[in-house]
């Protein structure tokens, strides 16, 4: 986390994601990032009144305003006692929730090449989430990058998805092992949220419907890699035609790993579905 130490200091939070589909299948090319991007991880729930008031709209704005550097994946959570339950909660989400220990929303787990800050209920300001993203955006040397091309075919009660990624090392990275995760989020989704502060009210952004790779961080891409290497992965999954295509999209995200432990995420990139 060296590379945030000054953030960190000034914050005082140490801390340890129908199109009109061309049926022939042609891909939609994304170049490669050159910038280092945030990987936020958001946990909301509609039933939460803090979070229509603090989590919500920092997602939005964040989206508003670094549209191009954050990749945003939203896990709606239901309650853990109450009974209370959120509409757009999914399997894959809450198995997101509980990777990160999450009890409760709103929680937002900011993330980046050697740093992570959670922010929580009120903390959750517009002047944190600037702090944090421009540090992390503009002081980090990115040492790993995506770049990435997507195809749909309808398959009539699905659609098939498939991602051809290709992963560039900036440096070599011994003692450390890389995996790629890939995400299928919604947008404009439409349920009334409790005490929602945000612009686009009872609208939901980047929520989280289903993991795209096998497991919930990612498949491998490569262990001990050297300075230059490029490896291409292909995730192919099919997703259910319910959903409004049109509205979807794709978060990639690099994650690293030590031994069996997740680390955080390096980079990602947001892909648009053709």
């Amino acid at each position: 986390m060296k590379k945030l130490i000054p953030l960190l200091s000034v914050l005082g939070l140490l801390f340890f994601a129908s199109c009109s589909k061309e049926d022939n299948g042609t891909p939609v090319p994304v170049p490669e990032t050159p910038q280092q991007n945030a990987v936020v991880f958001h946990f909301g729930g509609t039933w939460n009144s803090p979070e229509g008031e603090y989590g919500k709209p920092g997602k939005e704005w964040l989206l508003k305003n670094y549209v191009k550097k954050v990749c945003v994946v939203s896990c709606q959570m239901n309650a853990t006692s109450g009974g209370f339950t959120d509409p757009m909660s999914s399997a894959d989400g809450n198995q997101m929730s509980g990777f990160f220990k999450q009890l409760g929303p709103p929680s937002m787990f900011l993330m980046a090449d050697g740093g992570v800050l959670n922010l929580r209920g009120n903390t959750i300001t517009q002047n944190m989430l600037k702090s944090i993203v421009d540090s992390m955006t503009t002081k980090i040397t990115p040492r790993a990058t995506v770049s990435a091309t997507v195809t749909k075919t309808n398959l009539g009660s699905t659609w098939q998805l498939r991602v051809d990624a290709k992963v560039k090392f900036h440096v070599a990275i011994p003692g450390k092992t890389y995996l790629l995760g890939a995400y299928f989020v919604e947008n404009d989704l439409y349920f009334p949220q409790q005490n929602d502060n945000g612009d686009n009210t009872d609208y939901h952004e980047m929520v989280m419907r289903e993991k795209l790779c096998t497991a919930l961080n990612g498949d491998l891409l490569a262990s001990n890699p050297a300075k230059d290497l490029e490896v291409s992965k292909t995730i192919t999954k099919g997703v259910n035609n319910s959903y409004n295509m049109p509205k979807c999209k794709i978060v990639l995200v690099i994650w690293e790993k030590t031994g069996t432990t997740i680390n955080w995420p390096m980079n990602g990139l947001v892909l648009d579905i053709p």
